[in-house]
């Protein structure tokens, strides 16, 4: 099973209501703009970030903020208490979620390869009815109450810092 039919296993697991937008491959936010949205929730960047140096003992982290706001990796380091940030090499990517670039998402946090990523959550996601993320493809977007969110979060086993 693939790491996109997890998710959706995991999720009819957990008994979160999804919506489904199959659609062209987005790997900024630029071209999510271009592609009609059917979905009613708030859409995020996800980030996959990696001290410059190698003396944090969390080697990775998921940043993930509302799409509209301006990613600061200093702003993140700083309430990581991590010293600079910068991005994750494909590989590593590969190995801790299951994702290429441009398919990052929270929800590939049940790959096995998540366990050591500390997330870190835009504070203002539970203001949000609805949030949307990739489902571990960048030609699809899953929609689902916040709560649900969280849960799903839970469910993976990372505690996040909210920033």
């Amino acid at each position: 099973m693939n790491l996109e039919e997890s998710i959706y296993e995991t999720l009819g697991t957990l008994s979160i209501p999804f919506e489904l937008q199959r659609h062209p491959p987005i790997f900024t936010w630029e071209d999510a703009q271009r592609i009609p949205r059917t979905d009613r929730g708030q859409h995020f960047k996800s980030l996959f970030l990696t001290p410059v140096r190698q003396c944090d003992p969390r080697p990775f982290f998921l940043l993930v903020i509302c799409a509209e706001k301006r990613a600061s990796l200093q702003d993140a380091a700083r309430a990581a208490n991590s010293p600079k940030l910068t991005f994750a090499n494909p590989g590593a990517l590969m190995e801790c979620l299951g994702v290429t670039p441009g398919a990052v998402s929270p929800l590939a946090l049940i790959h096995p390869g998540a366990q050591g990523v500390q997330l870190l959550l835009d504070s203002d996601i539970p203001t949000f009815e609805w949030v949307s993320f990739h489902p571990g493809v960048n030609t699809a977007t899953v929609t689902m109450p916040q709560k649900c969110f969280q849960d799903y979060i839970g469910h993976t086993g990372h505690v996040p810092l909210w920033i």
